[in-house]
């Protein structure tokens, strides 16, 4: 597998050393001439947002296009699903009235679905945003385009993973990718400095043992993780031959 690292031209990164930004990612403007089986597109700190405020929203809307011009298959994450979706089909993203963290059930809607192939009927996956979709806007979207289909939900966290079979786009809300410490590292993080929207941090769902957080969480999604995304390096080949 070849990665390409891509930020947009407009982004500066505030957490990075100086120069790292330049020295291991390319910009958007410097990728445009080159061809892509997949892209994964991430999440970022600003759900408080609406997407037109965010600066670098045109160039995004621009990237989401290219992606689509390619033929590409995508995987976007937390934020980047938000955006992604609502880019192609409007579904919009909705403040919750507090920060949704932990590691929640999630059923798995289509099992025979490429993307959840070998997974369990119920997987916990981590969770850790202040935004959610809403299920009867999702549903809603799912009829409205039939190409559309809900593959993952929660009835404590709502929709987690979206598909599209005409683009080849899987939005996918949640965090397979999260190691087992990285709630606990965020829990530190906003039990000492806060969270964005001012709330009191709570414990993580379903993450530490017997809910302790001086005991050491386990990385229960670890093997569902994998699967999932091997899952989706499979539906990249399947698409790129099915293009020839």
């Amino acid at each position: 597998v070849e990665i390409t690292w891509c930020v947009p031209d407009n982004y500066a990164g505030k957490n990075s050393a100086p120069g790292y930004i330049d020295t291991f990612y390319r910009r958007f403007s410097e990728i445009k001439n080159k061809t892509f089986d997949g892209f994964i597109v991430t999440g970022a700190p600003i759900e408080h947002l609406e997407f037109e405020q965010v600066k670098y929203w045109p160039e995004l809307q621009e990237f989401f296009e290219f992606i689509r011009k390619q033929d590409a298959g995508l995987l976007a994450l937390c934020w980047g699903a938000m955006a992604s979706i609502y880019h192609f089909h409007g579904v919009r993203k909705h403040v919750t009235s507090r920060k949704e963290f932990g590691v929640f059930p999630h059923v798995v809607c289509d099992p025979t679905h490429t993307l959840a192939q070998a997974l369990p009927g119920t997987v916990g996956i981590p969770v850790s945003r202040h935004t959610t979709w809403n299920l009867e806007e999702v549903e809603a979207a799912c009829r409205k385009a039939p190409q559309l289909q809900l593959l993952l939900k929660s009835d404590l966290v709502g929709p987690g993973l979206v598909w599209d079979s005409a683009l080849g786009h899987a939005h996918m809300i949640n965090h397979f990718e999260y190691n087992a410490d990285t709630l606990h590292g965020e829990y530190v993080r906003d039990s000492k400095k806060g969270t964005p929207t001012g709330e009191a941090i709570h414990i993580p769902h379903n993450y530490y043992p017997n809910n302790d957080p001086t005991q050491t969480p386990e990385h229960t999604w670890k093997s569902t993780g994998q699967v999932f995304y091997s899952n989706w390096v499979s539906s990249l080949i399947m698409r790129r031959r099915q293009r020839g």
